[in-house]
């Protein structure tokens, strides 16, 4: 059965078994919902048991994808991390139309301001899967 455990900031957490943390973050004053997410998949990770050098990888690569569904997928992300068999998974969705899979493999865009998102998420974790339809996600995987 799933807890909502705190809403604080336009953040929602809520925790369900076995190892499941779901996010509801609001577009409004991002800065803050992203430190708030950040410090909420950190303390989650670490709870299950998690390894730091995971913990930070999966925690970068989950802040990019919030970022760009805020930006580009309606101002509004869910996020739900699961820690399962050795194995993080992140997915994101959002209200937008989705993007080019082929994006995740582009180079790097070196010191332009927009485009190292993608590049930084397919680069720290293990896999990465883009999905269409209604509610497009961005599904990330990674060894702990």
């Amino acid at each position: 059965m799933a807890m909502q455990v705190a809403e604080a900031g336009g953040v929602m957490l809520i925790l369900a078994p076995p190892a499941r943390c779901t996010l509801s973050v609001r577009g409004e004053h991002a800065g803050g919902r992203l430190a708030g997410v950040r410090r909420t998949a950190r303390w989650f990770l670490l709870g299950q048991g998690v390894s730091e050098e995971c913990v930070r990888d999966v925690v970068l690569a989950l802040h990019e994808a919030v970022v760009n569904a805020l930006l580009y997928g309606g101002g509004r992300a869910e996020v739900e991390i699961e820690v399962c068999a050795g194995r993080v998974t992140a997915t994101v969705r959002d209200g937008g139309g989705g993007f080019d899979p082929s994006r995740l493999a582009a180079p790097c865009p070196g010191m332009s301001e927009r485009g190292r998102g993608l590049y930084l998420v397919s680069h720290l974790m293990d896999e990465v899967e883009v999905t269409d339809g209604p509610r497009p996600s961005l599904r990330m995987a990674r060894s702990t």
